[in-house]
């Protein structure tokens, strides 16, 4: 049913063009001294545009460049992975020196009796998302493709222009705050980080401790390095698919925050018996140490693990802190040790055995521990808050774009 006032209408209505960028040859690598950028796909989310996701055009190639981001347009992907074609973002202002690729599209607008960011809201809302995901083809499961002619003939809902300019104003109010928030979580990450590399190396001491010394050892001196295994998979009896037993199995793709609590796989007892996978305790720290190398986390529950990801373990009781050991894990020197496989960078037992950590006292570990937890602790609860932003923007967005909810009635 359509909200009294507004009309039924297509995208084409409202846009007379999508103007495409060309592929050039570019070198992977940020603008320095006045180069020129070319987007990358990625530079386009659904309402998140990343300028910082480009390449740089060769110079031979920069005079074929001609369509740059401009205020007041969307950019919309014809050409991307299945869950992202289509994605869209409005451009708030000019980026002369980035240019598009010819996966992306800049909208040309028909006239200016319409809302150009409250348009860019509708098509990146989850309704239009399936609409557009749904006229996409092509062959490939990795990339899928949308023409012109489908995107521009997809049918809208469009209020009156005052409304359309509400809409975009409550809607910008909340993506503000998430942009605030995005960018102070940013900022305690920096400082973090700069923690880190102050108190985890000794360049900062506290006074209690100043003039102990710390000890150089290598993971094979001071832990115990375990590896888990992947039941077959042709083999579903080796698989819980239902998740009936508290058999969590840990992947690469698990590693998600700081704590585990949860595994999308379970495996049955055939399948522990059937494979290497071990069983570590809660509080075990684990590290990824294939294509993904560092990642790392705590075990919140018991857990087996596949051959991707370690299990590091103290030999001797009361030597580590846990929480000093997941924190120093991300100031270790991984790239004396890397191997380049074909499908990534990759790291095995015994080079994992020969990477340095330095140590002090206990005591001392537990303090530097307790500022960095403060910091991740501070930092989950922005995160979490952040989550919740989102997800009341979706929800004021269903509301607001199909008119369930009237601006002047909020």
């Amino acid at each position: 049913m359509i909200p009294d006032g507004w009309k039924v209408g297509k995208i084409k209505d409202l846009i007379k063009s999508l103007d495409t960028g060309v592929s050039v040859n570019s070198e992977n690598k940020s603008i320095q001294n006045g180069e020129i950028g070319v987007l990358k796909v990625s530079a386009v989310s659904y309402g998140k545009f990343l300028p910082s996701e480009h390449k740089v055009a060769l110079t031979e190639e920069v005079h074929r460049l001609t369509i740059y981001p401009k205020k007041d347009r969307i950019l919309i992907s014809r050409a991307n992975t299945p869950d992202l074609v289509g994605a869209s973002v409005y451009i708030d202002r000019d980026y002369p020196s980035l240019f598009l690729p010819d996966k992306l599209w800049q909208t040309e607008p028909r006239h200016n009796d319409f809302s150009i960011r409250w348009l860019s809201y509708l098509i990146s809302s989850d309704d239009y998302r399936l609409k557009i995901s749904s006229h996409a083809t092509g062959t490939s499961m990795s990339m899928k493709n949308i023409s012109k002619v489908d995107l521009l003939n997809i049918e809208i809902i469009i209020p009156p222009l005052l409304e359309q300019c509400k809409i975009a104003e409550v809607l910008g109010i909340w993506d503000e705050s998430i942009d605030l928030l995005e960018r102070l979580i940013g900022r305690v990450r920096s400082l973090k980080q700069g923690l880190m590399q102050q108190l985890l190396t000794g360049k900062k001491r506290f006074k209690e401790f100043e003039g102990s010394e710390w000890e150089t050892v290598t993971f094979e001196d001071v832990l115990l390095i375990e590896i888990g295994g992947t039941p077959s998979r042709a083999n579903a009896d080796c698989w819980d698919n239902e998740k009936s037993t508290l058999n969590y199995w840990l992947s690469i793709a698990d590693l998600k925050g700081k704590y585990i609590t949860k595994t999308k796989e379970h495996i049955t007892e055939l399948g522990i018996k059937k494979s290497n996978a071990k069983l570590f305790p809660a509080g075990t720290v684990v590290m990824s140490f294939k294509l993904t190398i560092g990642k790392v986390a705590i075990l919140s529950k018991s857990m087996y693990t596949n051959e991707a990801i370690c299990s590091l373990i103290p030999k001797q009781a009361n030597s580590i802190d846990t929480e000093f050991l997941y924190q120093v894990i991300g100031i270790v020197d991984f790239e004396k040790e890397i191997d380049q496989a074909i499908k990534g960078k990759t790291l095995n037992k015994e080079k994992i055995k020969r990477l340095i950590l330095k140590l002090p006292s206990l005591p001392e570990q537990e303090k530097i521990a307790a500022v960095l937890s403060a910091a991740d602790e501070e930092i989950s609860t922005l995160e979490k808050q952040l989550a919740a932003y989102k997800q009341q923007k979706l929800g004021l967005m269903q509301q607001l774009l199909t008119g369930k909810i009237r601006v002047g009635m909020i």
